[in-house]
């Protein structure tokens, strides 16, 4: 249901446009990693995957439980709870291995969250990416989301 709402609102505010290779698939039980630099982030990467016909299952901050409707969405559709800085984070890591194993397609914020930045856009991947919930053979197909520059900022330079 997210996904959907997500790929019904977010061509209200902006254009999106989804490329992959062709004949691309995501293999069921696979990790998608995005980065996570604007409030905007979640809606445009449900809306791209939502488009690709994968519905995932979200690792996401704590909080987010509490929001009133958004809050009973994510139990409904099994999304995973992250306690982020408390002895039960790990449980998270249980949660999101099961259900690759199930072939569910997990969506995580290699940030963990927005960064502490005015220049969000500029900023690093942070190396919480390597902690794959999954194993060593879990599929994490590259992607990336890139959106309209901000004025006066200089794109990241290429690696």
């Amino acid at each position: 249901m997210l996904s959907r709402i997500a790929d019904l609102l977010v061509p209200a505010f902006g254009r999106l446009s989804v490329t992959t290779d062709p004949g691309t698939e995501l293999a069921p039980g696979s990790i998608i990693a995005a980065n996570h630099t604007s409030l905007a982030d979640p809606a445009v990467v449900l809306a791209a995957l939502h488009r690709l016909g994968v519905e995932p299952v979200i690792m996401a901050t704590a909080g987010l439980w509490r929001v009133p409707v958004l809050g009973r969405a994510l139990v409904r559709e099994g999304h995973i709870l992250v306690h982020r800085g408390d002895r039960r984070a790990a449980a998270a890591l249980d949660l999101a291995a099961e259900a690759l194993e199930r072939g569910r397609h997990l969506l995580i914020y290699a940030e963990g969250g927005l960064p502490r930045r005015k220049d969000a856009s500029e900023a690093a991947p942070a190396a919480s990416a390597a902690a794959w919930p999954g194993s060593p053979s879990t599929p994490a197909p590259p992607s990336c989301r890139w959106g309209r520059p901000v004025p006066g900022a200089s794109p990241p330079a290429a690696s």
